[in-house]
């Protein structure tokens, strides 16, 4: 990891080359210069007019902005190059400051990646030929490349630098999940070390604007236009149409298909037939014995009625007596 050099020259004659590349949509983004202030807090996205907004379910701890070119100035006044952001998340404690910030990309394809990237290259210290080794993984196989020896790396291409009260920065390209524009860049800022964070406070209901900005209005955009938007094309670089598969994984498709097809016109529809039982089988036919009772029986509870009376009675009449 290097330090922070000024390579400005080479950060933005980079840019000036990828910004002509921009899609329309994305190229009619505001710009926004976001400066850090030395406690960094939730003012400093209200000052560019990022219009900063709450999202459902997440307003006591989150605060979010989006569709916005970010040029962030760090504490130290040192510019960073642009990001074409499509989401910026910020964890905000008591009173406003802004624990992490994170902001991330609209998915990218490969050469959208390492225009991106290239413009941070100079303050990573990564290398052209790390970058380009990277994406060819990506591009070999976008599904899987960032699995190492049997096991998930997350981040393959990632670099980090901290300032002096360790405020740190972090940089790197994450799967989108999205085989037509496979990356996302993003960076973060994490302040979890400064003084001021101790102890930390979480508010307790929605986080309010903060001073100097108490009317704003923080609702999030209707119809779930605060979601993040998976199939923006940040440039005019063609891309396949979504839904579609990439050409090795639409071939493995088409062959199981295939298969399944022959398996099932191969098979031959027997007739049933009903089964034929034999006569040990047989099952003799039920009847049904109903028993009527005879006279005799009549007579026994006749009989025994007329001794428990009789004695009933031996008793009354000796107890009077």
């Amino acid at each position: 990891m290097k330090r922070l050099l000024p390579h400005s020259i080479l950060i933005w004659a980079t840019l000036a080359v990828s910004r002509g590349e921009y899609s329309e949509q994305v190229s009619q983004w505001p710009q926004a210069r976001l400066q850090l202030s030395q406690e960094v807090t939730l003012a400093d996205l209200f000052t560019p007019g990022l219009r900063p907004y709450l999202r459902p379910n997440a307003e006591r701890r989150n605060v979010y902005a989006k569709h916005a070119h970010i040029t962030i100035v760090d504490r130290e006044g040192r510019i960073l190059p642009p990001i074409p952001a499509d989401i910026l998340r910020t964890t905000v404690d008591k009173p406003w400051l802004i624990a992490a910030m994170e902001i991330w990309t609209p998915p990218l394809t490969i050469n959208e990646a390492r225009a991106e990237m290239r413009k941070w290259l100079p303050i990573t210290g990564r290398s052209e030929k790390e970058l380009d080794d990277f994406l060819r993984a990506v591009e070999a196989d976008w599904l899987r490349y960032d699995v190492v020896n049997g096991k998930t790396d997350v981040v393959r291409f990632a670099d980090g630098w901290w300032d002096k009260d360790r405020v740190k920065y972090t940089l790197w390209l994450m799967k989108s999940w999205q085989w037509q524009a496979p990356l996302r860049l993003c960076f973060k800022v994490e302040t979890y070390n400064l003084k001021s964070r101790r102890p930390i406070i979480s508010y307790e209901g929605p986080i309010p604007p903060p001073p100097g900005f108490e009317g704003a209005n923080m609702k999030a955009p209707e119809g779930g236009a605060h979601e993040d938007d998976r199939f923006i094309p940040v440039t005019t670089e063609p891309r396949a149409a979504q839904g579609t598969l990439p050409p090795q994984y639409q071939a493995m498709n088409n062959k199981g298909t295939g298969e399944a097809v022959a398996l099932t016109s191969a098979k031959v529809v027997q007739p049933q037939t009903a089964p034929v039982k034999s006569a040990s089988n047989k099952m003799p036919a039920s009847t049904t014995v109903t028993e009527k009772p005879t006279s005799a029986t009549a007579w026994s509870i006749i009989l025994a009625t007329i001794v428990v009376l009789s004695g009933l009675l031996w008793l009354f009449f000796r107890r009077r007596s």
